[in-house]
Parts: C-alpha cells; sequence; structure tokens
C-alpha cells in the first residue's frame, strides 16, 4: 500500500496517475484508493497496489482525522470553494457563538448528504441532480455518524486576495466537469467587497463516511451566517497518518 499526500486541486484518480508517471514501477500495475478526497482537500489517500485492491473494504470503516479551515458569512451550494457561492450575510459571529455551537456536533449525529456528492438518489449520483439544480425536490438520504472530537485549533486573519490565490493555483491542476471558471469569478468579486476575513482551524476526528464540509455548513446554518470550508486536510486514516 502506498501513503499518498494527495495535493490540493487533484481528484484522487489524478493523484494516482500523476504518482504512476513520477514513479514508472508502478506502470502497468492496478492501482486504486480507499476512502476518496474532495477536490478541493488535501492530505492522506491510501493507495492499493494489485491484489490489496480486494481489501478495500477492509479500509473503508476506518476512523479518520482532519485539519479543516472555515470562514463564516459565505456560503456556496458545494459547502467548499468549489461551488458557487449563494449567500453572503453581514452576520459576523463572535469566538463565543462558535465555542457554544461545537457540543452540538460532539458525538453521535444525523449528517445529510451534501448536493455535491456521490451517494445515488434515484439511481443517479446526487451531484447529477444538483448540476441540474433538481436536488431541492429529492428526499436526501441522512445518515448517523460519531464525532468523537471536534476542537477549536486556531483563529486568524487573512488577506482574501491570498485565499482566492491558493484556489485559482489549485484550479489549474483540475480536471473533470466542475464550473471551475464561474467559482472563480464568484470569488474574485467575493474579494472586491472583502479584503480580509477570519479563518477558523479546526481539528476534527470522525466516523468513516462524514463528510466535513457538511459539518462545517451546518454549523454556518445554525449560527445564522452560513460558512465555507476554504481548506481541508486529512491527516490520519485509521492508523496511518500523513
Amino acid at each position: 500500500m502506498i501513503l499518498l499526500n494527495k495535493k490540493r486541486g487533484f481528484t484522487p484518480l489524478q493523484a494516482i496517475r500523476e504518482y504512476q508517471t513520477t514513479h514508472p514501477e508502478y506502470r502497468g500495475h492496478t492501482l486504486s484508493y480507499a476512502g476518496r478526497l474532495d477536490p478541493m482537500a488535501e492530505g492522506l489517500l491510501l493507495v492499493l497496489v494489485d491484489e490489496e485492491n480486494k481489501k478495500q473494504s477492509e479500509f473503508l470503516h476506518f476512523e479518520k482525522e482532519y485539519i479543516v479551515e472555515c470562514i463564516f458569512g459565505v456560503s456556496t451550494n458545494s459547502y467548499d470553494m468549489l461551488g458557487r457561492i449563494t449567500a453572503i450575510s453581514s452576520r459576523v459571529p463572535s469566538e463565543s457563538d462558535i465555542e457554544n455551537i461545537l457540543p452540538r456536533y460532539r458525538g453521535v449525529i444525523h449528517q445529510q448528504y451534501p448536493p455535491y456528492s456521490a451517494v445515488r438518489v434515484q439511481g443517479k449520483p446526487l451531484l447529477h441532480w444538483a448540476r441540474k439544480n433538481m436536488h431541492h425536490d429529492l428526499e436526501i438520504p441522512t445518515v448517523e455518524r460519531t464525532i468523537s472530537l471536534f476542537e477549536k485549533e486556531n483563529v486568524y486573519e487573512k488577506k482574501t486576495v491570498d485565499i482566492v490565490n491558493e484556489f485559482r493555483e489549485a484550479l489549474t491542476h483540475l480536471e473533470g466537469t466542475f464550473p471551475k471558471e464561474e467559482s472563480l469569478h464568484d470569488w474574485e468579486s467575493y474579494e472586491q467587497d472583502y479584503s480580509q476575513v477570519i479563518v477558523y482551524r479546526f481539528r476534527v476526528v470522525c466516523s468513516s463516511g462524514t463528510y466535513i464540509r457538511s459539518l462545517i455548513h451546518d454549523i454556518g446554518r445554525d449560527i445564522g451566517a452560513g460558512a465555507t470550508v476554504v481548506r481541508l486536510t486529512r491527516t490520519r486514516v485509521g492508523g496511518y497518518t500523513l
């Protein structure tokens, strides 16, 4: 098994293909991943080689650990920067607002799948319906997840132009049918109105299948300000660490 540090802006399949290019000894071998990462997420990706692919299901239930950075006051339809901005709020939650709401999201929670996800609804991935803006009429499944740790690590100010430039760089790598130009345009417009933003960094330990961007979106919704993930790093899968 290969422990791969997936770059931001790469799909898991892109990351595997790049690895085979830079490591020619793996060309011609069958490689797959156990536990996907969103294109805008980075960090630990377990890559299985040849016969190990048959054991994929053994890795899918491992506990995961993430570092997630988010901003409040802006929402997107994908819950991260790759989506279109859907709302901007003038409400700025305080640190105490954030601290007070975190306990709601510790322990066993019920999480609805985000619109842009691969779970199948009525025979097609949910993202298929989201791209057609038809997901509002669907009954989206809710699943039980366990959040064993959810803590604030840091709060800091960052220039919005830096966040947008990092996003722009990630988009140069991304392949596939994503609204790259439209999303970038939205964030460039946002940058013109907000020169600096407050970034919250959290550490999350959770059961397999937890959507961190949904977690952040739900907190933003409950606070009444909206929230969007601007950086997400997976640091651990079971006993394997970044």
